[in-house]
């Protein structure tokens, strides 16, 4: 079966992002999965959709592997419809309070380069790779903590500025790349029953996916919020 759109999706290994890609396989997508482990196993999704997957080695926090893997995609002469950016880490599952919090162990450095700068690299690398007359569509998960006018939390610095980065470079491109004909979206996407969310997420990572995928194939115009939750509704930024 020969596919119609193709999408690249990154932090494909598990959690959303597996559930992601086979999202998108299952809708006739030929996906290219980003994977932070290259030894990941996609033997499932190879033998259900053998030609149409494609794992790529790929650390979102390092420059080098960004590179690397839009040299691997570039390579076979693809290209792509949709960029989903799905990559991310939280490491204040403690949830530590302000006079608690650890602040020279690296954990804010490592959450800003996957959370806040990989996204914005990931689009700048992979941007030649989207097809002109394709989808252009550049679907980013963010997070409701990233908002600074809907912000309830008290604690989670790296997590919630790490977000905050995030949608100020989302909102950035979209003023650049619209008018251009590419369609940027900010989508939190709830949460969920993941490593990351923990067992008691209410929100299954499949249902999910299935939000982001209905999401990011609607057309919109320019001027629509651009930063949702994931049933549509506008988050302020």
């Amino acid at each position: 079966m020969s596919a119609k759109y193709t999408v690249f999706i990154t932090g494909a290994d598990k959690g959303l992002g597996r559930a992601l890609a086979e999202k998108f396989l299952a809708e006739g997508f030929f996906v290219f999965a980003g994977l932070f482990d290259p030894a990941t196993d996609l033997s499932n999704l190879h033998e259900a959709f053998s030609d149409r997957i494609q794992g790529v080695a790929l650390d979102v926090s390092r420059m080098d592997s960004i590179r690397a893997a839009a040299e691997t995609v570039c390579a076979t002469g693809k290209q792509l419809d949709i960029l989903l950016n799905n990559a991310g880490i939280f490491l204040e599952g403690d949830r530590p309070p302000l006079e608690e919090d650890n602040f020279d162990d690296g954990r804010l450095e490592l959450q800003m380069a996957v959370n806040g700068f990989g996204p914005l690299r990931v689009i700048q690398q992979f941007l030649p790779l989207m097809k002109e007359d394709g989808l252009k569509r550049l679907t980013t998960i963010s997070s409701e903590s990233g908002s600074i006018a809907a912000c309830w939390r008290d604690r989670e610095f790296g997590y919630s500025m790490s977000k905050g980065a995030l949608n100020r470079a989302i909102i950035l491109l979209h003023h650049y790349l619209a008018p251009r004909g590419f369609q940027l979206l900010a989508l939190n996407p709830g949460w969920m029953r993941t490593d990351m969310g923990g067992p008691e997420a209410p929100r299954d990572p499949h249902d999910a996916a299935k939000d982001v995928f209905n999401l990011a194939m609607q057309s919109r115009t320019p001027d629509e919020p651009i930063f949702l939750h994931h049933d549509g509704t506008p988050i302020p930024w």
